[in-house]
């Protein structure tokens, strides 16, 4: 089909429509998406430790794929072919949504409170990496809120807490 042609032409499917780990893992500045990409101004090409906790979830995500058992598969003539794919692209793209998440939380909370280069999150019982402690201070902070605190973000952004 279309979709099986553009991913591998694109590498992300090698000729026999496997997964092709190495494309989602390489370093960023040797991704070729388009000539328009400058991976320099993504966020995987400014911060190492982004790109590399995303290459360290789809390398989880192949892992899962890989390891689903078979049985589960074979019940429908789709997945009983290209399964373990949709397990990793559906696996891939969480992982996706939730690293760009916790990078906007980080920008957000450096645009509030600033950043200190130095400074170690743990010491406050924050997780040490920068875009988990980010996340959880986003909770604490949501949580923390006070009534007129939640009604302002409700007026504002439609969500209730």
């Amino acid at each position: 089909g279309n979709l099986t042609c553009v991913l591998t032409e694109m590498k992300y499917l090698t000729a026999d429509l496997k997964i092709n780990i190495e494309q989602y893992t390489k370093p960023i500045e040797e991704v070729e998406i388009f000539e328009e990409f400058k991976p320099e101004e993504s966020m995987a090409g400014k911060d190492p430790e982004f790109f590399k906790k995303l290459a360290e979830g789809y390398m989880d995500c192949y892992k899962i794929s890989q390891n689903w058992p078979q049985a589960p598969l074979n019940r429908n003539p789709l997945t009983k072919i290209f399964g373990r794919n949709m397990i990793f692209f559906k696996c891939a793209d969480k992982n996706e949504r939730k690293m760009c998440a916790k990078a906007q939380m980080l920008q957000w909370l450096e645009t509030i409170y600033g950043s200190d280069p130095s400074e170690d999150p743990s010491e406050y019982g924050l997780p040490k990496d920068k875009y988990d402690a980010a996340a959880v201070s986003v909770i604490v902070l949501n949580n923390a809120a006070t009534p007129e605190e939640e009604f302002v973000s409700d007026f504002f952004w439609g969500m209730g807490h």
